[in-house]
């Protein structure tokens, strides 16, 4: 029998290509799409082989690696502006889809290479990757059939044109430049330290009132320490919500970004956007891993980088950093550093009028951030700030070991974000059944799926009372009409505050979520799922006290009566490891501690 691929997300599609060549399968879930529990359960029926998972196909670990010295490789031959202003050129796999798409490619290789006789059924939602993996099978003599359905939005149809969509942000960002110039005032006057970030909905407590995000209480702390300061952001969130607020603004302290653009910023950032594309597409690039050619992957994104309005937007931005300097003339630039493309032009721009700039790494490091791995000589051609600031010694200590970023480039400093309770505050006396589960869900659409269908498959819909956590940033109802019915009963954890949360649980359960570390700094144990799925995604990876990993949702509750049931000396012994590990990941931010972002000016 001739060699079959079949990729899909509907049903319908695979029942076809099954029926037109009958033989056995060997399915990949790339993504979970609204049909994936009927698909599951056809492929049940018909007795297809077991499930493929990422990291048994793939090293994750050595691809990071590989794919890290993939792209400085680009980065050293295309180092200029333009280039930097896509989001793909910092490796960031949350913020550009190229990472995975390189991933997924090479797991459906292997795939097929283990299972010669099988038809491989490929489950995903990516157009653009189906369209690749269907041409570079059909180039190798395998018949391929690749059936994705798209969008039936209209809305999102419309967005997918290239012209509208930069014409809309072209029209857009000039709004929002004439609304800043016409309602912000007074202009600010010299200042110690312009912080730089996203005003985004999480930028306003529930009160309205505008809050630092990323830097939580460093505006107050820099109040009493008598330095003058600014809060400047592009703003991700509706404008028209800022301009309500615009009496939080009226203090002459907070600032949306655009109000520092020059008349000729945006026009002149249109004009080098389309030189940018000329030039780069004009360019044959090589790009091959594992001794295939992948570049159509990496034409499709730089296409999208531009079509999109990103190589717009980072330029404007570029642009408006380059009027903050001019017109305010900071001792210093501060900005939330995760070494995406917006950062490098306000790196770019700061440079150009010799002003010192520092980065705060504000969140948990993951392995899955290849974005932070430095090659060896990457830091010299790469805009990147004079220090970083990290959120405690173990963070800082994982920028050097782990990262490879030289160790004079990172300072300690502490958690700005992340408020830690006392030990007693979180920890419940473990009792009898039923155990107090507190899922804690981050990231995106995918991870709450996936971690719906684990839970069902360990088995809990008796003797365990799930508490589910969502982050505020995804609807969680999206995920219930992907994957329907959950088969467990739970309660959702929307209004309280982590503190109490916590300490209403015997056990934390997470995939990637910052949460698990607040669990362990008061002495919770943790639960780390892995999916098996792209990457690595644990915040605590250097973590082996207080904290369990599971693999096999069909040792799940065998692994919970073990927490459970642990030995008190021993059981104390791992809090405290886990609380004093936590506790240097995310410092507290005393005032000394704060001290160290005014030390480097």
């Amino acid at each position: 029998m001739k060699k079959r691929i079949v990729i899909s997300n509907r049903l319908r599609s695979i029942k076809a290509a099954v029926k037109e060549g009958p033989g056995g399968i060997a399915p990949f879930f790339i993504d979970e799409v609204r049909e994936s529990s009927a698909i599951r359960g056809y492929l049940g029926s018909v007795g297809s082989a077991e499930e493929a998972r990422a990291r048994d196909l793939v090293d994750r670990d050595a691809f990071a690696a590989a794919y890290s010295r993939l792209i400085y490789r680009l980065n050293k031959e295309n180092s200029f502006r333009g280039w930097w202003a896509m989001d793909f050129t910092s490796k960031n796999p949350l913020h550009a889809s190229l990472c995975k798409d390189v991933f997924d490619f090479l797991c459906v290789k292997k795939l097929m290479e283990k299972n010669p006789a099988l038809c491989v059924l490929v489950v995903t939602d990516n157009v653009r990757l189906a369209c690749f993996i269907r041409s570079w099978a059909a180039g190798r003599g395998i018949h391929a059939l690749a059936e994705v359905g798209r969008s039936s939005c209209m809305l999102s149809r419309v967005k997918s044109i290239p012209f509208v969509t930069v014409a809309w942000r072209f029209v857009t960002l000039g709004l929002r430049q004439l609304a800043a110039a016409v309602f912000f005032n007074p202009r600010p006057g010299r200042v110690d330290t312009a912080i730089i970030e996203h005003f985004i909905d999480g930028s306003f407590d529930k009160d309205g009132a505008f809050r630092n995000f990323y830097f939580g209480g460093l505006s107050r702390f820099l109040d009493s320490a008598g330095k003058k300061h600014i809060s400047c952001g592009y703003t991700v969130c509706r404008f028209s919500r800022i301009l309500r607020k615009k009496r939080i603004f009226s203090g002459g302290t907070d600032y949306p970004l655009e109000y520092f653009a020059s008349a000729g910023a945006l026009p002149g950032s249109l004009l080098y956007t389309a030189s940018c594309y000329r030039r780069i597409a004009g360019k044959r690039i090589a790009f091959d891993i594992d001794g295939e050619d992948i570049s159509p992957l990496l034409y499709a994104q730089i296409a999208e980088s531009f079509s999109s309005g990103q190589v717009l937007l980072n330029n404007f931005i570029y642009h408006c950093v380059l009027g903050l300097s001019k017109r305010v003339r900071p001792a210093k630039i501060l900005y939330p550093f995760e070494n995406r493309s917006w950062e490098k032009m306000v790196a770019l721009a700061a440079g150009r009028n010799n002003i010192p700039i520092y980065g705060y790494q504000h969140a948990a490091l993951i392995p899955k951030h290849v974005n932070f791995i430095m090659e060896q000589g990457e830091e010299e051609i790469t805009p990147l700030p004079l220090k970083i600031i990290s959120t405690g010694k173990i963070t800082g200590d994982m920028f050097v070991e782990k990262f490879g970023f030289r160790r004079e480039k990172v300072i300690t400093g502490c958690a700005l974000r992340q408020v830690i309770g006392s030990p007693e505050d979180g920890v419940k006396s473990r009792g009898a059944a039923p155990v107090n589960l507190l899922v804690t869900l981050a990231s995106n659409l995918d991870e709450y799926v996936r971690a719906f269908r684990f839970l069902d498959s360990a088995g809990i819909a008796e003797g365990y009372n799930v508490t589910i956590r969502p982050h505020p940033g995804v609807d969680i109802n999206k995920a219930f009409r992907i994957y329907t019915p959950v088969n467990f009963r739970f309660t959702l954890d929307t209004g309280n505050k982590l503190g109490r949360s916590l300490g209403e649980c015997d056990i934390v359960v997470y995939a990637s979520s910052t949460c698990a570390l607040e669990a362990v700094a008061v002495g919770v144990p943790a639960i780390y799922l892995d999916f098996g799925n792209f990457l690595d995604t644990d915040p605590m990876f250097g973590l082996g006290e207080n904290k369990w990993i599971c693999r096999d949702p069909r040792i799940f509750k065998g692994l919970i009566k073990d927490i459970m049931l642990l030995d008190p000396e021993l059981a104390s012994r791992k809090k405290e490891k886990g609380i004093a590990y936590a506790r240097e990941y995310f410092r507290e931010a005393t005032a000394e501690n704060m001290k160290v972002f005014i030390q480097t000016s």
